[in-house]
């Protein structure tokens, strides 16, 4: 899920850390590259809910 910087940065308390992307992901993100994809910009508690109410 496309998330910008910033909303990740506001919304995460403690860092983790990053992991690379396999090459079979990167297929996935070349299709959304040249849809023309966009991020969310909200904070992640947002995201959620706004996934949770598309599924009900």
């Amino acid at each position: 899920m496309p998330v910008c910087e910033k909303s990740i940065r506001d919304s995460v308390q403690v860092y983790l850390g990053e992991t690379s992307v396999r090459e079979a992901g990167l297929e996935g993100i070349k299709v959304w590259r040249d849809a023309g994809g966009g991020v969310y910009n909200i904070q992640l508690k947002e995201i959620v809910s706004t996934i949770e109410q598309s599924l009900l």
